[in-house]
């Protein structure tokens, strides 16, 4: 099998672990929002201090290279600046199918702005940090696991410090809720660990295909992510599902279809 597709393989699978994340989430939708991501990370660097202990010598990477019914959702941003990224800063070039494929996708995120009428504001900021991330990734000469393994390990003092305080009753979250929830049941608790698992293996599946495909695919594929979340969020969850969404998603699924299509072919 080939790198790239691999790489393809990785970011499908992260895509859609991502993309089905809302069901844990919900599951765990009385835990604060901080108290969250710290389990997140602690748990996420036990994982991978295992992984990266595994990896040995072998760390080193080869050189090649809640529901979402609302446009403001990043991950429907993401994959544009990808795309800009890959034009822009790396260089890449798209046939005229892929032209008009990345048009199609750009044409749905419109339309979704517009007839939401959503700013788009933080979506703008939260893609434009993971793309900047996605960029660094696709340059860092390290394995997955052992590059998001650091990551957690630079911010795990601050989520040990937070849930510290959590368990111990010092502090509430903004909406003056009490936190501290690890311990209360067996079944929580087991999720929250779960957190660790499902956290870093999609980042690490990032990781590994950020360095195997073009950056611009990489974005493309990632609209199976807030596909999935908005399909549980209508199916799963009773959110409603408007005119302007039936027109967007087909618009965004042909484009992929085009994409991938002409981009095998090519091959």
């Amino acid at each position: 099998m080939s790198e790239a597709r691999k790489g393809v393989l990785a970011i499908v699978a992260a895509s859609a672990i991502w993309g089905v994340s809302s069901l844990y989430y919900k599951a765990l939708d009385q835990i604060p929002p901080l108290e969250m991501l710290s389990h997140r990370t602690v748990w996420s660097m036990v994982l991978l201090r295992a992984g990266a202990a595994g990896a040995g010598a072998g760390g080193r990477g080869p050189g090649a290279p809640r529901p979402p019914a609302r446009v403001a959702h990043p991950h429907y941003v993401f994959p544009l600046l990808a795309v800009a990224i890959g034009y822009f800063a790396l260089g890449e070039r798209f046939s005229r199918v892929q032209g008009l494929a990345i048009g199609l996708a750009a044409t749905a995120v419109l339309v979704l702005a517009v007839g939401l009428g959503t700013p788009p504001w933080t979506a703008l900021i939260l893609a434009s940090s993971f793309a900047a991330y996605g960029l660094v990734k696709g340059r860092v000469r390290v394995g997955p696991v052992v590059s998001v393994f650091i990551e957690t390990l630079l911010i795990a003092p601050l989520a040990l410090v937070f849930l510290g305080g959590a368990q111990a009753g010092a502090w509430t979250d903004l909406n003056g809720r009490q936190g501290g929830f690890f311990g209360h049941d067996l079944g929580t608790s087991l999720l929250l660990v779960i957190a660790g698992p499902l956290t870093g293996l999609p980042l690490m599946l990032f990781s590994y295909a950020a360095r195997r495909i073009a950056y611009g695919t990489l974005g493309l594929i990632q609209y199976l992510n807030p596909t999935l979340q908005f399909a549980i969020a209508v199916l799963a969850f009773g959110e409603p599902f408007t005119v302007w969404h039936a027109i967007a998603f087909p618009l965004i699924w042909c484009g992929l279809a085009l994409y991938s299509v002409d981009g095998w072919r090519r091959r």
